[in-house]
């Protein structure tokens, strides 16, 4: 039997939610089936593991804001296709429309197969909404299979009146599963035994919204200085975080993890989650920490999609960082004398399609037929 060759085009330059979303499916591929290759713009943690599976990374220039750089990006894709007419799919990721015009190339070079995959619902600034509305009209025409991880992603990306399917953000559940003899360990190793530890995962950019992160933190750790912000990402903003922060006189209570390999080990070390975000395709790291037994603190405008559980708390932003600050604190002391599970959990992620095998399977289903 013939290997189905397949494109992945994303930026593979962290351990954040698109980057983990695909590294979860990868793992669980049949290679003797499929063979995966990456076309991505920078070195980033998964170079050797996306190697070791048999697959190839190619390195493009990125399409960057300039007609010259656009045109550079378009030729040195339309060469690296011509070189390998192996590829029968290209899959390809993004947050924006803009950021997936290179369906228009692949469609065009005679690609059998190109995925179109939008992991997100919403845009940081006009330019960028007006560019995605634009976008918008050339992925239309050229994506044969429309994919979004959540209902609302594939309305942003694709509009009302086409036909899309929805993939969950799945992950390997049982990888997540809470042992009290680990938290205590880690929190030991990290000095932190004797802290209460409101945590949050996520890039450090707009859409996170970590201002606000350290605005409820400070309300938290006035009152109680006990508790312990983690804080586990990167990005652009990460100077003007830690300047914050510093302005606030709380570095001292802040413990920031940029890039992180054992995020379900950190989540053990957490005993609240914060998540305020302004906009979400759908929040993997919300996944995952249900799947710890975590309590999870969210801003209103996340999917139903994601709140599987009991876990899940909704708060409109607006409230103010005063009610979010109250509504933690009596979340930890609630469960101050609780033994924390995560089994229950895991079998309800599981029900509702976030195990990754099973997600695995059908995403290789799509390439395959």
């Amino acid at each position: 039997m013939d290997k189905t060759v397949v494109l992945e085009i994303a930026n593979m330059e962290g351990r954040y939610g698109i980057e983990n979303y695909l590294m979860n499916m990868l793992r669980n591929f049949d290679f003797e089936k499929v063979k995966i290759h990456f076309m991505s713009v920078t070195p980033g943690p998964f170079d050797e593991e996306i190697k070791s599976y048999g697959g190839d990374i190619y390195r493009v220039a990125p399409l960057g804001d300039s007609f010259k750089k656009v045109r550079r990006h378009n030729q040195e894709f339309r060469k690296l296709l011509t070189e390998h007419p192996e590829i029968q799919v290209v899959h390809i990721h993004g947050n924006t429309a803009i950021g997936c015009i290179d369906a228009r190339i692949a469609n065009k070079m005679g690609v059998k197969k190109v995925i179109v995959h939008s992991h997100s619902d919403g845009c940081n600034n006009i330019r960028s909404y007006i560019l995605h509305l634009i976008g918008r009209l050339i992925i239309g025409k050229s994506a044969t299979t429309r994919v979004a991880c959540s209902e609302a992603a594939a309305r942003w990306m694709f509009g009302k009146s086409k036909e899309s399917l929805v993939l969950k953000n799945a992950i390997d559940v049982e990888k997540y599963k809470f042992t009290n003899k680990k938290a205590v360990e880690l929190k030991r190793e990290l000095g932190i035994e004797n802290k209460k530890i409101i945590g949050h995962i996520g890039r450090m950019e707009k859409p996170k919204n970590h201002s606000f992160i350290l605005d409820v933190f400070y309300r938290i750790h006035k009152e109680h200085p006990e508790t312990c912000l983690m804080l586990i990402g990167d990005g652009s903003l990460r100077q003007d975080i830690s300047q914050k922060a510093k302005q606030m006189g709380m570095e001292d209570a802040i413990i920031v993890i940029k890039q992180c390999d054992c995020v379900n080990e950190m989540l053990q070390a957490m005993d609240v989650f914060l998540f305020p975000s302004i906009w979400e395709g759908l929040g993997i790291s919300l996944v995952e920490a249900q799947a710890s037994g975590l309590n999870c603190v969210v801003s209103d405008i996340i999917k139903d999609e994601v709140c599987v559980t009991e876990l899940i708390e909704k708060h409109s932003l607006s409230e103010g960082a005063e009610k979010w600050a109250n509504v933690l604190w009596s979340i930890l002391e609630a469960n101050q004398n609780k033994e924390r599970s995560s089994e229950k959990y895991i079998k309800e992620l599981r029900k509702a399609g976030y195990d990754e095998r099973d997600a695995a399977r059908y995403l290789q289903e799509i390439y395959i037929n």
